[in-house]
């Protein structure tokens, strides 16, 4: 079956070649189809972009927005000595404005400026603006002071406790087109009813482009306010993105550039002519463009993730043409240099190569796509189109390349000039010894495997997984900076959204549902972890108190939750009436249901795993069964995140595991020696683990992703390696000269491949990104590894294997 298929891919290179005009039209036509997808490729960097749209998760954050708006604020925050002295607050209010003015597609600007105050006697609520009137006197000022640090409504939300910290918070548009507003007054809190309805406009996210004009148009007010004496930071999760978006972008052009030059380069090393440089440059950087521009006519975006595709088929497509070019140029060289010599050339190339170029991007390909099933769109995506482009450099390299071969001017080399670069061959004394010691010393070599194996595997129940987007970012980085100082000086940066649903109206104001959301929030406050604290926790509870405090003549004795439903009810009608819209903010129209929102500083996602379950969990015991009490927001995101990619990586590890064994079955016809040649495709996978053990790095979404790829790559080596020995031990029966004979043909290309995809990935060190870097170097090492799995462990397998017969 074997040599039947060999032969068949001797039979296709002859027919491609017969027939190269008409394939050369067929693929450049099929090329340009695809590659006009790039006018529509689009970024995204948002946190919901990590899950499917049909996630529950999803869905119930966008029916979150639709009801509450925008639940992640940009932060603009000011620091000064003194933020209550006069030229400071006035400062301050030309800030508020000038960004309520310029900044687009905002729904709110709130900052101490426009907030409000609730006082009263026995028989009135006042409800007016903090500077309702603006202070004139040294006391007013100090009176207007104490007002703010002493109302639990605007400490650590609005200003820090010292008084020398504010926040400004920019809420934006939810969708495009923003939803009927259906949060009317009501009427009568103790007969309400039904609310007129209409159907929302279509949920229309805000795009990419969008909300980096919104940061722009920030970033530019800003700086005509920023000051030694008036310090700006401009922080929050949207700036955040906004900066992973910019850093992407321009990381793209260069690690893409990086690549290039340095595939052109060993390119240029290698086969010293050049059509060897310009043909697989011409078949992979065509890949990519079509890999690319697929994934704009699906609309599918670009994310921090799938970023690394162009980069990954860059350097490893250029593998599959570097084993074409270096056995026909051998073949070509050896021959007068006529069309049928060039023709017998291309047949003997894909007869020796064919099969295993194929296996080879079908594994990698079965490697990648083992991460289509995870429930992080990201990781999915990139599990699709990266195999997608595999398969279509596969397709480039069966059917173009051949007719490229034809049609160009390629001169073979002189007898003379291919003995003088035979003599000054370094690279076959380097594979000789290789070749050389895999032999004598198999028995230590496969020893010393066992040795990594267990160590490794002990090392790799140590590593800690993580996921923070802040720390993908330098730590001189703006958005960075600004983020970590907000969590410093107003306790946190981020929200957690909780929703208590009491499925009917007027639930929410009944007092035994109220004090326990108010125990909540007292719970809430008191946790911390390892890195995480509560800083602050707001709900219609809060403004409950605060109306019952004002109407008992603003005793602080009664800040509570009254005990009488009809009570509440009445006064809550009263702060409705007094033309405040705060509880549109944090109830439906109904009163059926509530948000809960709990700040919290920026940190590792998996902090809030540990967080989320403790709220969950006391909130089952506070609210009675009627109640339905469920998280959103960005931190519930981030957490669906976390535990999705746990468990999908596990299940892919798997399921490239079983499809590339089955595929190393088929191939070399023996269940026995399709399962040992795995062996050598773990090592790499467990060295890296290792590796981040050692130098105390976490496993978070991109080094997660090395061993699922790594997997795919590393079994081209053993693929070429095993198909070749194969043949040779066929003929001959000798395991040493087989070996010798493998490396010295299959393993050059091998070992210039893996240069070529160590560079490749290595650029990555240079990335601005940690999490980019670190997964560069780790794929580097690990390819590095694979290689030399492939050069001495499995060679000394087979030693041991043939030893025992």
């Amino acid at each position: 079956m074997r040599a039947y298929l060999e032969e068949g891919f001797g039979r296709l290179a002859a027919f491609v070649f017969d027939h190269a005009k008409s394939f050369l039209v067929l693929m450049l036509a099929l090329f340009v189809l695809l590659a006009s997808g790039l006018q529509y490729t689009k970024l995204d960097t948002s946190t919901e972009g990590f899950l499917h749209a049909g996630d529950p998760v999803r869905v119930a954050y966008n029916e979150f927005k639709q009801q509450f708006g925008q639940d992640d604020r940009i932060l603009v925050a000011v620091h000064t000595d003194d933020l209550f002295a006069p030229e400071n607050l006035k400062k301050l209010e030309s800030l508020h404005n000038a960004l309520a003015d310029q900044v687009p597609y905002l729904v709110a600007v709130d900052s101490l400026i426009t907030s409000r105050v609730t006082t009263g006697d026995a028989e009135s609520l006042i409800v007016n603006e903090l500077f309702d009137p603006w202070p004139t006197t040294s006391a007013e000022y100090a009176q207007l002071k104490s007002t703010a640090l002493h109302n639990p409504l605007l400490t650590n939300l609005l200003v820090n406790e010292q008084g020398s910290f504010t926040n400004i918070m920019l809420q934006m548009q939810a969708f495009d087109q923003q939803p009927i507003n259906q949060n009317a007054s009501i009427d009568d809190l103790l007969d309400l009813g039904d609310s007129e309805s209409s159907e929302p406009l279509p949920e229309i996210p805000l795009s990419d482009a969008q909300k980096a004009k919104i940061i722009d148009a920030v970033t530019s007010v800003v700086a005509g306010y920023d000051s030694a004496e008036f310090t700006i930071y401009v922080a929050g999760s949207p700036q955040v993105t906004d900066s992973l978006q910019t850093m992407m972008a321009d990381d793209m052009v260069f690690f893409v550039a990086m690549v290039l030059i340095t595939i052109i380069l060993f390119l240029g090393i290698l086969f010293r002519r050049l059509p060897g440089i310009m043909l697989p440059m011409l078949t992979v950087l065509m890949a990519v463009t079509s890999t690319m521009g697929l994934m704009g006519h699906l609309s599918i975006p670009i994310q921090t993730i799938t970023q690394i595709i162009p980069s990954f088929l860059l350097a490893v497509g250029v593998g599959a043409a570097i084993h074409v070019l270096a056995i026909f140029f051998k073949q070509y060289d050896c021959s007068e240099g006529t069309a049928e010599d060039k023709r017998n050339a291309i047949i003997y190339t894909y007869q020796h190569s064919g099969f295993a170029i194929a296996v080879t991007s079908l594994t990698t390909a079965a490697g990648l796509a083992s991460f289509a099933s995870s429930e992080v769109s990201a990781v999915a995506r990139l599990g699709v189109f990266a195999s997608a482009g595999v398969l279509l450099l596969l397709a480039y390299v069966l059917l173009m390349l051949p007719s490229l071969i034809k049609l160009l001017p390629i001169k073979n080399k002189s007898q003379k000039d291919a003995a003088v670069a035979a003599k000054k061959d370094v690279m076959e004394t380097v594979l000789h010894t290789f070749s050389k010691v895999s032999v004598q010393y198999y028995r230590s070599i496969l020893v010393g495997t066992g040795v990594l194996v267990v160590a490794g595997l002990a090392a790799i129940t140590q590593i800690e997984f993580s996921h923070n987007p802040l720390t993908w970012l330098p730590p001189d980085n703006t958005g960075r900076i600004a983020t970590e100082v907000v969590d410093a000086e107003m306790k946190g940066s981020i929200t957690m959204e909780i929703i208590i649903d009491t499925g009917e109206e007027n639930g929410v104001i009944q007092p035994a549902r109220l004090q326990a959301m108010d125990e909540l929030a007292q719970y809430a406050n008191t946790l911390t972890g390892d890195t995480y604290f509560v800083g602050k926790v707001v709900s219609v509870a809060d403004v409950v108190k605060e109306i019952h405090q004002a109407l008992n003549e603003n005793d602080p004795d009664y800040y509570v939750i009254a005990d009488n439903e009809e009570l509440i009810a009445q006064e809550v009608l009263l702060f409705e009436n007094s033309g405040s819209d705060d509880l549109e903010d944090l109830v439906d129209s109904q009163f059926s249901i509530a948000r809960m929102t709990i700040k919290v500083p920026w940190v590792d996602a998996v902090e809030y795993v540990g967080l989320l379950d403790q709220v969950m969990a006391k909130s089952s015991e506070l609210f009675d069964d009627q109640v339905q009490v469920s998280s959103t927001g960005m931190i519930a995101m981030l957490v669906k995140t976390v535990t999705s990619a746990i468990v999908s990586t596990a299940v892919s590890y798997g399921i490239a595991f079983a499809a590339i064994a089955v595929m190393m079955v088929i191939m070399l016809g023996s269940v026995k020696l399709g399962l040992i040649s795995m062996i050598p495709n773990l090592l790499p996978v467990i060295a890296v683990l290792a590796l981040m053990w050692l130098l105390n790095l976490p496993l978070d979404m991109y080094s997660m992703l090395i061993g699922a790829i790594v997997i795919g790559l590393a079994v081209d080596d053993t693929v070429h390696f095993m198909h070749n020995f194969k043949r040779y031990f066929d003929q001959h029966g000798d395991t040493a000269l087989a070996i010798e004979q493998t490396l010295q043909g299959a393993g050059r290309a091998m070992l210039v491949t893996t240069i070529v995809l160590c560079a490749g990935f290595f650029a990555y060190f240079f990335s601005a990104m940690s999490n980019l870097m670190a997964f560069g170097v780790l794929t580097s090492f690990a390819i590095v590894m694979a290689l030399l799995a492939d050069f001495l462990v499995a060679p000394a397998l087979m030693v041991w294997l043939h030893s025992k017969k």
